[in-house]
């Protein structure tokens, strides 16, 4: 087709052409480089995501092997299987047992959500109570990770005492800009959290709440080893962790203890990671990122315990499973 095409496009969509089928881009009036072929976006599409995977792929050849530190001027070679030397890994890593943090749980038992606290479906009321009493500021342009976002207490909210502010939980408060918890130790209790008697400073109640989402979540992990039905043990949030004395048939008692050195209870050994671990130095959810293992209850039966399972199709031996993974 020769001259200028005068007519305009039938439907105003991004890939329809002009009414008379015109393909001489460069004189529609739907102006040049404006039309673009459904069918090469797909292949572009296509080209990029087969690059990604070649890349990919590369980088997991490379995995383990040599290679200088990543910081700039450092000539050392970098710790296996890291990116930085054993100095700057040393200066890089983050004491988490200084840190006035939360822990967030096992994410074993946390469902999906989007809380700060990851643990805060199962727990609302002491959550909230997290959120409108104690200071703990957002982190400040964080990147995207899959790692639950640290969370910081800092003091009580409205206040620059710090940590070590001492603070009345019974009856109006001692600063008038602090939110009134009137009732808190009885809330506290409720939960079986344990406070010292008198004032109490954050850092205190953070130390007590730490304990209690320990207490929690090593009692989930005791009902799933026990064998016994889901729903046999009371392990709701105002149940208690240990079997009551004057009743034999309580149903806590069966359940077996997690001792060491077969299990676990603190911190996921991941620098970045506030969960927390019981059957492995890594916590779930880091297990199956490194390992793509995780534990559940055995499958086999007539047998009480737990079983390793694997979360994706392993072919062969992969290296990275078998690096002291014991359960």
């Amino acid at each position: 087709m020769s001259g200028t095409c005068n007519f305009r496009p039938r439907y105003k969509f991004r890939h329809i052409i002009c009414a008379d089928a015109c393909f001489n881009v460069d004189h529609c009036v739907m102006g040049p480089g404006r039309r673009t072929s459904t069918r090469l976006h797909a292949k572009n599409n296509d080209a990029a995501r087969q690059e990604r995977l070649k890349q990919r792929d590369l980088d997991n050849a490379k995995w383990g092997q040599p290679h200088k530190c990543q910081v700039q001027g450092c000539t050392k070679s970098a710790v296996h299987r890291g990116s930085l030397c054993a100095v700057h890994k040393e200066e890089a890593e983050i004491d988490k047992s200084l840190m006035p943090l939360i822990y967030q749980g096992c994410p074993q038992f946390i469902p999906q959500n989007q809380n700060r606290i990851k643990w805060a479906p199962l727990r609302r009321a002491i959550a909230d109570w997290i959120q409108f009493n104690l200071d703990c500021p957002r982190e400040p342009n964080r990147p995207k990770s899959r790692y639950p976002k640290i969370v910081l207490v800092r003091g009580w909210k409205g206040s620059d005492g710090g940590l070590y502010e001492p603070k009345q939980l019974n009856g109006m408060p001692s600063l008038p800009c602090i939110t009134d918890v009137a009732g808190t130790r009885t809330l506290f209790a409720a939960h079986y959290i344990d406070l010292p008697a008198g004032n109490v400073t954050p850092e205190q109640v953070r130390q007590a709440i730490n304990e209690w989402v320990l207490k929690t979540f090593e009692r989930e992990w005791r009902i799933v080893a026990s064998g016994l039905p889901e729903g046999f043990v009371p392990h709701e949030a105002t149940d208690p962790f240990e079997p009551d004395e004057n009743d034999p048939d309580n149903p806590l008692r069966p359940l077996p203890p997690l001792s060491p050195p077969q299990f676990i209870r603190g911190l996921c050994a991941a620098p970045s990671c506030s969960y927390l671990a019981f059957m492995h130095p890594y916590c779930a959810a880091c297990c199956k990122q490194k390992y793509q293992v995780e534990v559940k209850r055995t499958t086999r039966p007539d047998q009480s315990g737990l079983g390793l399972f694997a979360t994706v199709r392993l072919t062969g031996r992969e290296p990275h499973v078998g690096e002291s993974l014991e359960c």
